[in-house]
């Protein structure tokens, strides 16, 4: 049988909630305040390797979908799944085997036919709407602690969406963001 237990209210309590129960799977919803759900992933998967992770999300965005797979879970499931698919999804995670539901397949699929077509889109229309709200506090010389402040993040979400930005301008550094920024006009 699976082992499921414990309610959490934010990201926080479900690494907290976790390391008390151990559960065989973490159901985990992506929108949580004080910690959001990648972050509280990448500590639950890090810290307990037993425990797989179930992502339950309303987006099925690549790059939403990509950051939740290097956090460590091991399905994505979207919020209005029927419950026989649900109830698949968990059992497969639990067995330590990796499940996505089919609609995000599809989004995954698509973005890997557009890559292989040679005719990828632009790298500023990868950007999500968070990145660009990244780059766009870089650009106005804030720290990462001010924006992690500002956007309600963890530190560390916002090094992983800069480390994230960074790879998909193909910039080595922040001089290179805050020209592309300014580039744009996307400073003022």
């Amino acid at each position: 049988g699976v082992i499921l237990a414990g309610v959490a209210a934010d990201g926080a309590e479900a690494v907290e909630q976790a390391a008390q129960l151990l559960p065989d799977v973490v159901l985990m919803d992506l929108d949580m305040p004080v910690m959001d759900g990648i972050e509280a992933t990448r500590l639950i998967t890090k810290g307990f390797p037993k425990c797989h992770v179930l992502v339950l999300s309303m987006y099925h965005l690549q790059d939403v979908i990509d950051d939740a797979f290097d956090a460590g879970a091991m399905g994505y499931i979207l919020k209005n799944t029927t419950q026989a698919q649900f109830r698949e999804a968990i059992r497969t995670v639990a067995k330590g085997q990796r499940f996505i539901a089919p609609e995000v397949q599809k989004e995954l699929d698509e973005m890997a036919q557009s890559g292989a077509n040679g005719t990828a889109p632009p790298a500023s229309a990868l950007l999500t709407k968070r990145e660009k709200e990244i780059i766009l506090l870089i650009a106005q010389e804030r720290t990462t602690q001010e924006i992690a402040e500002t956007l309600k993040l963890s530190v560390e979400t916002v090094q992983t969406h800069r480390k994230n930005i960074m790879h998909k301008l193909k910039v080595r550094n922040v001089v290179g963001l805050v020209k592309y920024a300014l580039e744009r006009g996307w400073n003022h």
